[in-house]
């Protein structure tokens, strides 16, 4: 797909922007290799040239006429070709991690080793090299201030070199992770996490409230987005901070790197959260002094919206969650997966009212009913199981013909088999509960009897499905 031009390469003669042009030929095949090592890491490809070039566009206001046409050229050249370094062959088998750490100098090698291949003369590709090496780690005082390049002209290294390392750090935007990419190569989760947190962002553009500053946009949806989107901004800023005395020095005055969240998708977890953990009636100002690191707006626009939407009551404009099946569902479905789901079912809320829920799941789906101690029993695992609660409220596909098996037997097999996957991943859920442990294993010992008429009935299969044939 054709890229649209950025505004510095479009301030550019037309036979310097050819040359660009000719350059991105040639390397875009290249570039789309970056990952066939790095096979988890986020786009590095031209894509990503493109976006780190257009960031220009924000850091000069689109007013380039501080960079002289030299100057330009060479950014250009240097940011096309900054990740080159990351292509990897055979020889770098094994060895991912230094590829990775070392791929800026293996950059300026490249371009020179194949200069005449991308149209650069031995000084273009110098300089060239050199300011694409430095877009991370590199010692800015190893790079020249000003530097004559040419008759009667200057470049200034040190300051395209700055502008390349802030501007590769502020292309954040979702082009780096495209979704279907994530999804095909189903990353390991930290990588999925550096991925997901591209997907999220709205923009990036100087704030219209605070001089001099530019805002990353995001909607955030749970804390570990939130965490993960203030990281990396603090990374941002930490690299603003170590250019801006250069970019100040030739006038680009850039104070902070600043977060703008969209933050009403996780200010709803936290209501619900905090709802129910205090499962009695709250008033609006209860709860916003409990969420005091949110914004009281925010906060009782979020309590609108889960009124609205059917979740909350209200009696004598005092709040509390509703209890009904389908509401119990939505509310766990809002916080299953985020890093508070272990506490969330064991909050007061499900505590008081996941006993009836099971009574209807069993009798609804299942058609059976437990004894008091029975329940007693399952209702500790479930308690400690999001998996099993997961299960029980939103995977009720069950065949209505069980055959000689007790349905019981399924739905017990069910919940010890969610109990057991979440206890492989979290063993302090079986350490932290002995009754819990004592549950299973009566469970266990009610399942192997439960459980003879099926191996009966498997042990006849075979003949069961030569009778059906007939």
């Amino acid at each position: 797909m054709e890229q649209q031009i950025s505004n510095i390469r479009a301030s550019l003669p037309s036979p310097v922007r050819e040359r660009l042009n000719q350059i991105s030929r040639i390397a875009g095949p290249v570039l789309s290799r970056t990952t066939n090592y790095l096979t988890e890491f986020t786009e590095h490809d031209l894509n990503h040239s493109y976006g780190v070039e257009k960031m220009y566009d924000l850091i000069f206001k689109n007013d380039f006429s501080s960079l002289n046409e030299d100057e330009r050229f060479i950014l250009i050249a240097a940011t096309i070709l900054h990740d080159i370094g990351m292509v990897g062959n055979a020889d770098w088998m094994g060895q991912e991690d230094q590829l990775r750490d070392s791929h800026h100098s293996r950059s300026r090698q490249l371009i020179n080793q194949h200069r005449l291949r991308l149209g650069f003369n031995q000084s273009e590709a110098d300089i060239i090299g050199r300011i694409a090496e430095a877009h991370r780690k590199v010692d800015f005082n190893t790079l020249e201030g000003s530097l004559a390049f040419g008759i009667a002209k200057s470049i200034r290294p040190r300051f395209l070199a700055a502008l390349l390392r802030l501007a590769d750090e502020l292309h954040v935007t979702d082009d780096r992770a495209p979704e279907f990419v994530t999804e095909l190569i189903n990353p390991n989760p930290l990588s999925r996490m550096h991925h997901e947190r591209h997907q999220v962002i709205l923009g990036v553009d100087w704030s219209q409230e605070s001089a001099n500053v530019i805002n990353i946009a995001a909607t955030v949806n749970d804390w570990d987005m939130e965490d993960a989107l203030h990281k990396m901004v603090g990374e941002i800023q930490e690299k603003l901070i170590s250019v801006s005395d250069i970019l100040l020095e030739n006038q680009i005055h850039i104070a902070a790197i600043q977060p703008q969240f969209v933050l009403g998708g996780v200010v709803r977890k936290e209501v619900l959260f905090d709802l129910a953990s205090h499962p009695s009636q709250c008033s609006i100002d209860e709860i916003q002094g409990r969420l005091a690191h949110r914004s009281k707006t925010l906060v009782k626009e979020e309590l609108n919206q889960l009124y609205n939407g059917g979740i909350l009551g209200v009696e004598n404009e005092l709040l509390t969650l509703r209890t009904e099946r389908k509401i119990f569902t939505n509310v766990f479905n809002y916080l299953h997966g985020t890093r508070f789901e272990l506490q969330y079912i064991r909050s007061p809320y499900v505590i008081d009212n996941i006993g009836s829920i099971l009574d209807d799941i069993a009798l609804d789906v299942y058609g059976t009913r437990y004894l008091p101690g029975e329940k007693q029993d399952r209702l500790l695992l479930i308690s400690n199981s999001p998996t099993v609660l997961d299960t029980l409220l939103n995977k009720q596909d069950v065949h209505k013909d069980f055959g000689q098996l007790d349905r019981a037997a399924v739905l017990d097999t069910i919940i010890m088999g969610g109990y057991l996957q979440d206890v492989s991943e979290m063993p302090e859920i079986a350490s932290n509960s002995k009754e819990g442990n004592l549950a299973m294993q009566a469970m266990a010992n009610s399942l192997t009897k439960s459980l003879g008429a099926f191996v009966d009935l498997l042990q006849h299969m075979e003949q069961a499905i030569e009778e059906k044939k007939n």
